[in-house]
């Protein structure tokens, strides 16, 4: 039996999953499925087969049939499915596709009840059906604006009001039964539940008014509701204020069940301005930054998976009441909060978190919600920040980036972010912390190149300039510049007029690297590498102005010059050779040196030899950690989430 990873892990087209485009997930994933071939060859089953383009596995039968080995291979084909998910580069999607069609067709010859151990399984009810199916019937060529329909065959399932509930929060009491008398003109005898503050007051037939106590939170509100319910389904109707036929609600049904979905929601219409959006976003959380992004990655049956949809959806009774609970206060926030969690509080298969829930959006159902000119929720960008700092400081961020690059950011201290905590390795440095630090070397630069002191960049604060392209490197804990010691009354200039104004670095006192302590001119006449230096302080970090004699910088009538967030400075005549010869081949490694253990020359060709393996504690943002978040190979993963 040829299987899985057939031209797969080391095959030549695959160097894509090692260059630095590659999406670290991805790589990761295959190197749990070299995993599976190790333990494979171990044991002495596995006979190889090598040729120029491919390397191509015949594993017997006995060994596809052994419980343990195809329980991993059905683990790996959980994270290869998770890794074309995150993945962004088209190519690494296609090698996936490939590996995947590989190892499907490997386990269609195995037991395929494995499969549903894997896989979310259908219910084995002698109830009807909840839905029929849908059928697109063509139109009319001869009449072009006749178009293809589709249609609901006709069957015997169960009624609609046996299996979802509508739940409303109406702004009045009139506007809730008026939107009550609306949605049973589409479907008659589906039960509502509506939030009122007015006891014994009637709303017509099935229409149930849940009295809110005062004071409650919007939170408390949706939860009491949901506990009422005593349906599979509810329909959450956040912000509703309209229903028409285009709100199906029986295709939010057959979406969810024949996909075995977790949330199913729908475009949305602004009332009364008319204006249509899709409302789904991808979100990325990492660096103590939060981004969302509208688009989607993944669509099925013209529906798209979306990270936060901003539309009223349909859910699980069960599944709302698990994960609503302990929500914030604020009904907008809430629900962002609702979907942060979810996919934020995967499944883990092998460290590697594996999504949870699966939440889709119907580009076909219409759900009308309050538009701009009432009281009711706002959309993500309109929601001011003042409101979004309640965020902030749950999840930790220093930034909020949200559709149409409306960019929210907050000082560490506005966001309770300590920026001493981060100061310990295997963990990103804040972005308000890099801004501060950046503010106080920016500072530095300024005065240096003003006032024609010279300066001299070198060893690791070189390094990470290079591989950052001139940006603050996120592991950045301190920054070394060295300076021509001759020139220390410009020094102490900056020191007493410039620094000093501007409030957020301090400067520690001198500290004396020679035996004659402050008498400089002893230290230049003996022409001591070092003589003394400064230390700039922020909150948190720090950063090291070493006067010396000799700077290594000064060679030539133009030194070479490298950029530090906007300014030129002085370096080495060759930055890349000089960095090479003092740090050996792995200068372009981000975080942390490999290990000197032996690595497989295969893992290492195929970039899968390391990652960044320093745990976090549990009291700390996972977001932060670069164990699970970020790739020990490139710098690219950054540039989304790193600027001064």
């Amino acid at each position: 039996m040829a299987i899985l990873l057939s031209s797969s892990i080391y095959s030549p087209e695959l160097k894509i999953c090692s260059s630095r485009r590659s999406n670290f997930f991805a790589r990761r994933t295959l190197s749990f499925l070299l995993g599976i071939t190790v333990v494979l060859l171990v044991s002495g089953s596995l006979h190889q087969k090598w040729t120029p383009k491919q390397l191509t596995f015949h594993i017997p039968e006995a060994v596809t049939n052994t419980p343990e080995l195809r329980s991993r291979l059905l683990e790996a084909r959980i994270l290869l499915v998770e890794a074309h998910r995150k993945a962004r580069r088209i190519q690494t999607r296609f090698w996936l596709r490939h590996v995947l069609f590989d190892i499907d067709r490997q386990l269609s010859r195995t037991n395929k009840t494995d499969m549903a151990k894997y896989n979310r399984t259908k219910s084995l009810s002698i109830r009807l059906p909840e839905y029929c199916p849908e059928v697109r019937k063509p139109g009319d060529e001869n009449q072009p604006d006749k178009p293809s329909i589709y249609q609901t065959t006709k069957c015997e399932h169960q009624p609609l009001n046996e299996i979802v509930t509508f739940l409303i929060n109406p702004e009045t009491f009139q506007k809730g039964c008026d939107l009550a008398t609306r949605i049973h003109s589409i479907y008659p005898y589906v039960p509502i539940i509506m939030a009122t503050n007015k006891s014994n007051a009637l709303c017509g037939q099935n229409v149930h008014l849940y009295g809110i106590p005062n004071p409650i939170s919007e939170v408390d509100i949706w939860y009491h509701m949901a506990q009422r319910v005593r349906t599979k389904y509810v329909l959450i109707g956040r912000n509703m204020v309209d229903f028409t036929e285009h709100t199906n609600v029986d295709r939010l049904i057959r979406v969810l069940s024949e996909q075995s979905l977790d949330i199913v929601g729908g475009a949305v219409r602004l009332e009364p301005e008319g204006l249509w959006s899709f409302g789904c976003y991808q979100v990325v959380m990492q660096n103590f930054t939060l981004r969302f992004r509208s688009g989607h990655d993944r669509s099925i049956q013209s529906c798209a998976f979306c990270d936060y949809i901003d539309s009223p959806f349909l859910v699980r009774r069960s599944f709302f009441l698990t994960h609503w609970q302990e929500r914030m206060s604020h009904h907008v926030l809430s629900f962002v909060d609702l979907f942060l969690h979810l996919i934020h509080n995967a499944t883990r298969y092998r460290e590697v978190a594996v999504r949870g829930a699966q939440m889709v959006a119907c580009v076909d159902v219409i759900f009308h919600v309050a538009g701009y000119y009432t009281v009711r929720d706002r959309g993500l960008s309109d929601t001011p920040r003042s409101i979004w700092l309640r965020l902030a400081r749950k999840w930790t961020l220093s930034r909020i980036i949200l559709p149409g690059n409306i960019e929210l950011n907050w000082k560490c201290l506005e966001v309770n972010i300590d920026c001493s905590s981060f100061t310990q390795p295997g963990y990103i440095v804040p972005f308000c912390c890099l801004q501060e630090l950046g503010h106080c070397l920016v500072t530095f630069l300024r005065f240096a190149s003003t006032n024609n002191l010279t300066t001299c960049l070198t060893t690791a604060s070189l390094a990470n300039m290079i591989k950052m392209s001139g940006t603050l490197a996120p592991w950045t804990q301190e920054l070394e510049l060295y300076w021509d010691v001759y020139q220390l009354k410009n020094f102490v200039r900056f020191a007493r007029d410039t620094l000093n104004t501007s409030g957020q670095c301090v400067l520690s006192p001198v500290e004396y690297l020679t035996v004659g302590r402050d008498k400089t001119d002893q230290c230049v006449g003996q022409l001591h590498s070092t003589c003394l230096r400064y230390t700039i302080k922020s909150v948190g970090w720090k950063i090291t102005l070493t006067g010396v004699t000799r700077l290594i910088c000064t060679g030539g009538v133009h030194p070479t010059r490298v950029g530090i967030l906007g300014h030129w400075v002085p370096t080495v005549w060759n930055p890349g050779l000089y960095l090479r010869k003092l740090y050996g081949d792995d200068v372009l490694i981000p975080f942390i040196n490999p290990s000197d253990d032996f690595v497989d020359p295969l893992l290492e060709e195929a970039g899968l030899n390391a990652s960044p393996d320093r745990s976090c504690r549990d009291t700390q943002p996972m977001h932060a950690c670069l164990h699970r978040n970020f790739d020990l190979h490139g710098t690219l993963q950054f540039k989304d989430i790193l600027a001064y």
